[in-house]
């Protein structure tokens, strides 16, 4: 897949250049010196180091009437005193990549755009996650896409717009779900003057993860008899199971959507519609290893094995947002919506969530938001729900200085499962200030990071100080 990126981003660059781009390159290096007291999030024996992080990285960015790109490409090493063996200095688990392209060969009609995102990312929100602290619970991840589309004018007044979407997602960890997406897409949009505009969507896509589910079931089974030809089993006792892969399927959507400038303060969006989940057959084996009811004696293994998928299903999704600006300083959102979407690791959830926000920009940046959030998971029985606030604030403190501020309360309810027997309430709480002081080519910077986990399953708990001294130089 690199190759693949690459050479499209070669080919990007060489259209460009043929177009007198506008081509700008921003190297940078950051070196970073913390300490961790507790980097494995841990309640008890708590293990702590002193982690020096060197980030080389650079920036392009083009700007033609053919091309558009921004990439980021930097590698994190990272060195630790105490623990060597969790030191990154190979180059597949340094990189970290953002590219996003668009390229228009017929203007304003045809598109490709291209995008990868190359990041370590939290595996389970029911497992140990903190700000800054990214060596428990998480995974590597490569999200790859590439999207061809078309926007066609029909009238003055009504557009159609058809594409695909290639989609590759990559885990690390073999507990992520690794998979291809296919998605085909057409949208009709009718506008009316500027103000207004309303559409119709349909898409269809196709789910297929790297590995299609299996489950293996192993059994000690007594003999009862025979009835027509056929062992009947009893008392049987499960001695094992395993699960591998996931279930791929397909989904049909359709949805009816509008877009409203009321005013020029106030601005609405909103859509609705259905979407339809058709689950490809896994396969279920069964090994019961079969002893006579009275004598005990051992009377062989019976495989059988079964086709098996979830219960295809369909339910409404929709979105609305709301967006209204109470000054040239002040700004107010909020949104609440119903979708669908694939977790790391255990599979399609159902999410609704509404939220909201009040942005001050100004002098100091700030922004302040609210959230609620249910996650139904689909194929598994497991229910999270999520409250909780986040503040973010830049306060500038001089010509050349300034603070940073960033606070996140997240009150969670877990459902049980088979790892947790009760249902288990956390309040997980992170804070981070920091100081950044800018030269001519250089940013020093030193900060502190807190994060603290409460829950009423004590084992869980855990807290973690972080501060941190480092150095941006730009070229």
């Amino acid at each position: 897949m690199r190759k693949v990126v690459m050479g499209g981003m070669l080919m990007s660059c060489c259209v460009a250049t043929t177009a007198h781009a506008e081509l700008k390159l921003t190297p940078s290096l950051i070196i970073r010196e913390e300490y961790n007291d507790n980097i494995d999030l841990t309640n008890d024996n708590r293990r702590d180091d002193f982690i020096t992080t060197i980030v080389p990285s650079v920036n392009a960015l083009i700007d033609t009437n053919l091309l558009k790109l921004n990439l980021d490409y930097g590698l994190y090493f990272k060195l630790f005193a105490k623990h060597s063996d969790k030191n990154d200095t190979s180059l597949a688990r340094t990189q970290r990549i953002r590219l996003d392209s668009t390229f228009n060969p017929i203007r304003d009609i045809l598109f490709l755009k291209m995008s990868e995102v190359y990041a370590r990312v939290p595996i389970d929100d029911r497992r140990q996650v903190g700000v800054g602290n990214d060596f428990v619970n998480t995974t590597d991840s490569n999200i790859f896409t590439v999207n061809p589309y078309l926007v066609y004018p029909i009238t003055s007044s009504i557009s159609l717009t058809a594409g695909y979407t290639y989609k590759n997602t990559w885990y690390d960890d073999p507990q992520g779900q690794s998979a291809q997406d296919h998605t085909i897409t057409g949208r009709l949009t009718k506008s009316f003057g500027e103000r207004l505009s309303v559409y119709g969507e349909y898409a269809y896509r196709i789910h297929r993860p790297k590995d299609n589910f299996r489950n293996n079931m192993e059994f000690i089974s007594l003999l009862l008899g025979y009835k027509n030809g056929i062992p009947q089993f009893y008392d049987f006792e499960l001695l094992s199971a395993q699960s591998t892969g996931w279930h791929g399927y397909d989904t049909h959507t359709g949805m009816i959507g509008t877009v409203l400038q009321i005013t020029p303060k106030l601005a609405l969006n909103g859509s609705v519609g259905k979407i339809y989940y058709y689950y490809v057959l896994g396969t279920q084996t069964d090994l019961r290893h079969v002893f006579h009811p009275v004598s005990g004696i051992y009377l062989g293994d019976y495989p059988s094995s079964q086709q098996t998928s979830p219960a295809n299903t369909d339910s409404l999704i929709w979105n609305a947002q709301a967006n209204y600006l109470l000054s040239d300083r002040f700004s107010l959102e909020a949104h609440y919506s119903q979708d669908f979407t694939d977790s790391v690791d255990q599979g399609v959830y159902k999410r609704d969530t509404f939220g909201g926000s009040i942005k001050y920009n100004h002098a100091i940046e700030t922004t302040l938001g609210g959230f609620h959030t249910k996650s139904s998971y689909q194929t598994v029985d497991r229910e999270d729900i999520s409250t909780g606030a986040t503040l973010n604030a830049r306060i500038p403190l001089g010509a050349n200085l300034a603070a940073n501020l960033l606070g996140i309360y997240t009150h969670y309810k877990f459902s049980p499962d088979n790892v947790r027997p009760i249902t288990e309430k956390t309040n997980r709480f992170s804070a981070q200030a920091g100081l950044d002081y800018t030269f001519r080519i250089m940013t020093m910077g030193l900060g502190y990071t807190w994060n603290f986990n409460d829950s009423n399953i004590d084992t869980n708990d855990y807290r973690n100080n972080i501060v941190w001294l480092q150095g941006k130089l730009t070229y």
